[in-house]
């Protein structure tokens, strides 16, 4: 009787493209590409939320820590947040 050679690796074939070796990584480190697709998707979140505080002049507080004094020719005094206490004619 002759002893068989015994298969190491997983028997489960993957096709040499692309997607194939993404669902080859899911099935040996499954660990590092959840991690890296949950990094790659927090990143592109953060990228986002930056982008719409810079467009949404997002540093023009009302109450800030430290006082700025805004003049009648500045284009950000038609800007303020509470236009109630202002004296601009925008």
């Amino acid at each position: 009787m002759v002893a068989e050679p015994k298969i190491i690796g997983h028997p489960l074939p993957f096709s040499k493209t692309l997607f194939g070796t993404i669902k080859r990584a899911c099935w040996c480190i499954p660990e590092i590409v959840g991690s890296s697709a949950l990094a790659v998707v927090g990143i592109a979140m953060a990228t986002i939320g930056v982008m719409n505080y810079i467009n949404t002049d997002g540093d023009n507080r009302e109450y800030k820590w430290v006082y700025t004094v805004i003049r009648d020719d500045d284009p950000r005094a038609c800007k303020l947040k509470n236009p109630v206490y202002t004296q601009y004619k925008c």
